[in-house]
């Protein structure tokens, strides 16, 4: 709950936060590392 309140304070989208509260912490983890990598890509270009 707390990386869910987390990712909600650094405008994670509620969709997307409502998938990752169905996953397991290993899937949660593996996920947010690929969408920040996926984001700061986007910032560099």
């Amino acid at each position: 709950m707390k990386l869910t309140l987390r990712m909600i304070q650094k405008g994670v989208d509620n969709e997307t936060v409502a998938e990752l509260i169905e996953l397991t912490q290993e899937d949660i983890e593996h996920h947010f590392k690929a969408k920040v990598f996926f984001l700061m890509n986007i910032k560099q270009k």
